[in-house]
């Protein structure tokens, strides 16, 4: 099981700010510049992006 308990934002919190927004995922990623793939492993709760 994966902690997300360290993240400003959970999983569900991330995908509801996105739906909220009207974005789809390659949308926010884009607009973010993150890869695409990370953001949809991050919010089916299979990634932990690295904290810094």
């Amino acid at each position: 099981m994966i902690d997300f308990s360290e993240l400003a934002l959970s999983p569900n919190e991330s995908r509801a700010a996105r739906n909220f927004l009207g974005l789809s995922q390659a949308q926010a990623a884009e607009q973010s510049n993150l890869p695409a793939h990370k953001l949809k492993r991050f919010e089916t709760g299979n990634y932990v992006p690295e904290l810094r």
